[in-house]
């Protein structure tokens, strides 16, 4: 009993003054007016000085707590894009990837110092999910990964039992990176890097001395920075694919739907949306267990794919009407 006494006390001293417990409360303790402003947002800020408190710089914070703000809209368009490839911002973490199964299950990745956009782990599970029902994950198999960055989906491959993996990407760095990758899981022996376009790569991969066609090829292109009918057709009548090989893409929701069959070769056989990210899977010459889905490319009325994609649609033709 007198140790519970002992520990009510000074919390009853503490309210009584209304103190705070620690230095965190002493630094965000400030009065607060509650003014609802028919704008939206209070026009008094609230100010905090700092410089009463031991061990930290002294500033002043303008702090606007907002009370009824309107929506912002669900898809802006960037005013600057391009900055694939480009180096990343200092304050920005690089993001943390992960071998997610197979022989190597659990190994980091190194990031480049670069921006990229890694494929989320979740959609990558998922994807390999679906590899394994197909039965593609094989070690006669190879796999082409373009627009590689770390050289996740390739290297989960590898661990997964797939014989090869070849590595594409434009930035140098993403190259080293996923060359060091390599080294990490041991994979240097069953993997090669090349720096290179993808139009480049696909309609000259005899320059790389790559020959043959992959089982698996693997697109995950940065959203705003690729046409997706180019980067299609472009895979769709290269010869790095024949029949019984799977091509992978991932693309935005705000794309809409992929079309079932892309230029009489490429046949729809997955369609599977995780959040924002949409994958779409394609088979060339398509045999059992790979078995052609062309429902699963149809967005039904009223879907979120259908109105996502015609709200993007409008805000092109508004921004279009304005340059005009």
């Amino acid at each position: 009993m007198r140790l519970a006494w002992s520990a009510l006390v000074p919390r009853l001293w503490r309210c009584m003054n209304n103190t705070p417990k620690s230095k965190l409360e002493r630094i965000l303790q400030v009065k607060r007016k509650r003014n609802f402003s028919s704008a939206g947002i209070d026009e008094k800020k609230e100010s905090v000085d700092l410089a009463s408190v031991s061990g930290v710089q002294a500033c002043d914070l303008q702090l606007p707590r907002k009370i009824r703000a309107s929506r912002k809209v669900m898809f802006p368009v960037k005013k600057t894009i391009y900055s694939q490839g480009k180096k990343i911002r200092a304050d920005l973490p690089p993001p943390r990837l992960y071998v997610n199964a197979g022989s190597v299950k659990g190994r980091r990745l190194v990031n480049p110092p670069v921006y990229i956009r890694p494929m989320m782990s979740k959609v990558r599970s998922a994807l390999f999910c679906m590899l394994t029902d197909m039965k593609m994950l094989r070690p006669e198999y190879r796999i082409l990964d373009v627009f590689a960055g770390t050289g996740a989906v390739g290297i989960e491959a590898l661990s997964q039992d797939v014989g090869r993996a070849v590595f594409v990407d434009s930035s140098a760095d993403c190259c080293a990176a996923v060359r060091e990758n390599l080294e990490r899981c041991r994979f240097t022996e069953r993997g090669e890097a090349f720096c290179s376009t993808y139009e480049d790569f696909f309609e000259n991969p005899g320059r790389f001395q790559v020959t043959g066609t992959f089982e698996l090829v693997s697109l995950t292109p940065p959203y705003e920075e690729v046409d997706y009918n180019r980067l299609m057709s472009s895979i769709a009548t290269s010869s790095l694919i024949g029949p019984g090989s799977v091509v992978i893409v991932e693309y935005p929701i705000e794309l809409g739907v992929m079309p079932p069959v892309i230029m009489d070769r490429l046949i729809g056989l997955r369609n599977r949306r995780y959040g924002r990210t949409v994958l779409g899977v394609y088979g060339v010459d398509p045999q059992p267990p790979l078995d052609a889905r062309p429902e699963e490319f149809e967005a039904k009325r009223g879907s979120k794919l259908n109105k996502r994609a015609d709200y993007v649609r409008m805000m092109e033709d508004q921004r279009e009407e304005m340059e005009s």
